[in-house]
């Protein structure tokens, strides 16, 4: 299965139009733009990024 690339552009505008959305969870505290963490360590991929209270 083949995946679009996404710019970081695009990123921001998704974060900027939806974050609200999720801030609306009782566990998100945050949402950002960041590196992928794949098995502990970081990737060279972009991704949105959550900060939760715990993971569910």
């Amino acid at each position: 299965m083949s995946q679009k690339e996404i710019s970081t552009e695009e990123l921001k505008d998704f974060v900027r139009r939806e974050a609200s959305r999720f801030l609306r969870k009782k566990n998100i505290n945050s949402i950002g733009i960041g590196y992928k963490i794949k098995n502990g360590k970081q990737t060279n991929k972009i991704s949105i990024q959550f900060t939760v209270d715990s993971k569910l």
